[in-house]
Order: C-alpha cells, then structure tokens, then sequence
C-alpha cells in the first residue's frame, strides 16, 4: 500500500522538488506533494479524496492520516492554513535521509520560529523554537526519534552519530 506515487497521480497531486510553504506531505523520495496547487486545501481534504478514489482502507480506519500511516508520507504544516501552529508530523516507520533533508530546508525556511515535531500515531509531541535551535539540530532530533522512541528536548543529549 505504499505506492505514493500511483495514489498521489490519481488524486492529481503533483510532486515537486521544493515548496517553502503551504500544507504538504514530503514523500519518501524527498519530494514535496503540492497539495495546495493541486487543489486540497488541507491535508484532510487529500485523505478523502484518496478514499473517493478508491484507497483500499476501511472507512473506520480513515482518520486524516492516510498518507502518514501507510505511505510513510512526513506531513507539515506552516501555520498558515486551518491549523495555527507549524507542525511536522511524523510516520511511525522511519524517515529516510531524503525526507530529512527536505524537513530541514522546509524548517530553514518558515516565517515563525515555532514549530511543533511529533507522531501523531505514537502520541508524540515537542515544541521547538527556531530562534533557540536549529533546524539541523530538529533533524538530528528526528533522527534520533526512531531509534530512542523519544524527541529530546536538549540538543546537547544527542550525538551526531551517523544514524539516518
């Protein structure tokens, strides 16, 4: 079922290398899903549209977090939309090194310093401040997330050890 790309293409989603805004998914291979320019306003709207398609997931289990859950999708936000905070949402299966990059440059790049990292489908959450930490410094964080199960809130806890 984690054929992004096929869903993706079915619900006219076009996949870009960079979007320094706005309600998106970043797939797997590092890419941006403009979901704004393809129409959805929110990441709930492309969920239902996936299961209007024909996304094979039973109507109980659709919970807005369809491409998360089972496309290994990292969801962010910039604050700008329905939500009022940025956010970066992750899958409960590991992000590779293409999706860190992305959620980097995506971080380098937001008009407010606040962001919250989490995994909604783990009940996982920590708030940042771009101004006190970098965004190099959340990707290490996020890195580390999949292996201690946990996001520190101390920079300094975290060695740079080489884990994608």
């Amino acid at each position: 079922m984690n054929d992004y790309n096929k869903w993706f293409d079915i619900c006219n989603v076009e996949l870009v290398n960079y979007i320094p805004r706005g309600s998106v998914y970043i797939v797997p291979d590092g890419r941006f899903a403009d979901l704004g320019k393809s129409g959805y306003r929110t990441h709930g709207a492309l969920d239902l549209a996936l299961f209007d398609n024909g996304y094979p997931v039973d109507i109980e289990e659709l919970h807005y977090l369809l491409p998360i859950e089972f496309m290994n999708c990292v969801r962010v936000n910039d604050g700008k939309n329905f939500l009022s905070e940025v956010v970066v949402d992750l899958p409960a299966e590991k992000v590779n090194s293409d999706q860190l990059d992305s959620i980097e440059k995506y971080l380098e790049n937001l008009p407010t310093p606040i962001v919250t990292v989490g995994c909604t489908l783990k009940n996982i959450h920590q708030v940042y401040n771009l101004n006190e930490i970098s965004a190099y410094d959340i990707r290490k964080k996020i890195r580390n997330f999949y292996v201690t199960g946990v996001l520190h809130e101390d920079v300094e806890e975290l060695e740079d050890d080489g884990i994608n």
